[in-house]
This record gives structure tokens, sequence and C-alpha cells, in this order.
């Protein structure tokens, strides 16, 4: 089969369940993924090697609304390759626009802490970006600590994993110089206002929160970093973009510096500020 062929094919093959920009891109991601096809040889026609079970299988998969990340195991993250599965979201390019904005903004040296680490994006990426900096990152899931070790050991990232419960944070003297967090903040009743690829795929525990209390993680996490924060120090989160006022006001008590800043899309999307020095 030629290139473009097999391109065509597999457009068509999902032109029932996805539009057409977005079939084109599955297309080119699938087939440079297990042909090395670029849209080159595709314009040429060059003769490929394809399996017609292999394709069909990924094609199946597709329409069944697995995410691609998830068919072909990794995502770009900040330049960089990740291993992905669904144990872990999928990470997305406003959490990339977070690590850019540490990158920038936060410290250059001294002990950071990533809470909620899912795939290790932020805590990996940001010892590769800083190299000052000694990471820590914290999961509930051990099936997520696993694939976060596997992706700093590929990237030859230096991070410590560790099992910790956000819910039960550990107490003692330990300090760090930046806290980062992209908790659970979809509210279960948006859950109806997610696509299948989401909702039926990556995992619930990471990406809802109840209605009821939508602040929980961040309310546990404001807490934590009052107390093991360095003068100063820097905490950086994620948000849904309808609680920014909600999670500024929760760091009033004990952060100063605090801004609510948006994402390349306009909406609230991050809050940090600073630790108050007594």
């Amino acid at each position: 089969m030629n290139a473009n062929r097999a391109y065509a094919y597999v457009k068509g093959s999902l032109s029932s369940f996805y539009d057409e920009r977005e079939a084109e891109s599955l297309a080119l991601r699938l087939l440079e993924h297990l042909y090395g096809i670029t849209r080159r040889e595709i314009v040429l026609s060059q003769e490929i090697d394809v399996s017609p079970e292999e394709l069909n299988l990924a094609i199946s998969l597709l329409n069944e609304q697995k995410p691609i990340q998830y068919i072909i195991g990794y995502e770009q993250f900040c330049a960089r390759e990740f291993i992905v599965n669904e144990s872990v979201l999928i990470p997305r390019p406003e959490t990339e626009e977070l690590v850019q904005l540490i990158v920038r903004r936060g410290a250059k040296y001294g002990k950071f802490l990533d809470i909620g680490t899912g795939s290790g994006a932020i805590a990996i990426t940001l010892a590769k970006e800083i190299p000052g900096a000694e990471l820590t990152a914290w999961d509930i899931s051990e099936a997520a600590l696993e694939t976060a070790r596997e992706n700093a050991d590929r990237l030859n990232a230096n991070v410590k994993f560790e099992r910790v419960d956000v819910l039960d944070l550990p107490d003692g003297d330990e300090k760090f110089d930046l806290i980062v967090s992209n908790p659970p903040y979809v509210l279960d009743s948006e859950k109806f206002e997610m696509r299948r690829n989401v909702l039926d795929y990556e995992p619930h525990t990471a990406l809802f929160v109840r209605d009821s209390d939508p602040l929980i993680f961040y309310r546990a996490i404001v807490r934590y970093a009052a107390k093991h924060l360095t003068a100063a120090g820097g905490l950086y989160f994620e948000i849904n973009q309808k609680y920014g006022a909600g999670v500024a006001d929760l760091m009033r008590e004990d952060f100063q510096n605090i801004e609510i800043l948006k994402d390349i899309h306009g909406v609230d999307r991050f809050v940090i500020g600073n630790v108050k020095e007594y």
C-alpha cells in the first residue's frame, strides 16, 4: 500500500466519529507512530509495508473514542515524550503553561514538591528545566507512580516519587521552596460536558471533584503549604476557571502576592502566591 492510500483509508475510516480536521490529525499521528510516515511520504505516495490487522485494530479503538495517546502510548509535553496509559491523565497544554510559568518566575534552586504528579510530567520537566531544583512528587495512585518513575528513568530526571494522599498529608518539619499542584478540579456535574474519550478512559480520581466541596484538595494543599514552605516560598496551582477567586481566598490568610492568571485561551487557569514571612 502506498502512504497516500493508507492515509486516505484511515481518515475515511474515522470520518463517522470525528470531524475532518480531527480525522486528518489522528490519521497522521497514527501512521507516523506505526510506520514512520510523514506528510512528505503521503504527498509522494511512497510505498510502505502496512499490517492490516494492526492498522484496523488501532482504527477500531479510535472509533471507540479511545484517546490516540493511550493507543500509541505517549504524549508530548514541553518538547519531551511521556509515557501515558489509563492510570494517568494525558498532559494538557494548559499544564505546559503552568510549568513554563514556574520556569520563568519560580525559584531557580531548592526543594520543589509536585502534589498529584500523575505521569510525572510537571516534576520531571521542572527537574530538567531547573537544574538547581531538587524534586519530590506525590500521588495517591501506585499505578500512576509506576508510570511516573518509568518516565523519569527514560528522561534521566532525578525525582523522588512517594505515595501520599493529598487529603492525608504528612506531618513533620520538611520544608520546600516551591509547591505546585494540578489537583482534580472538574465538577461531577460537568461530566455531561466531557467527551467520551475523556470520560470513558481517563482516571476519574485524577479528574473529578464533588460539587458539594469543589475546593477540598486546594484547601488541604494550602494548609500544608502554609506550614511547609520556606520563607516567601511559592505556591502554584492549576484551577477550574470558575474558582480562581475561591482558591485565592483560601490563600489570603497565609499568602501574599496572590495572582489569578489566565491561560492561552483567556480564561482563569492558575493561582499563584508566596507564603507570608512572619
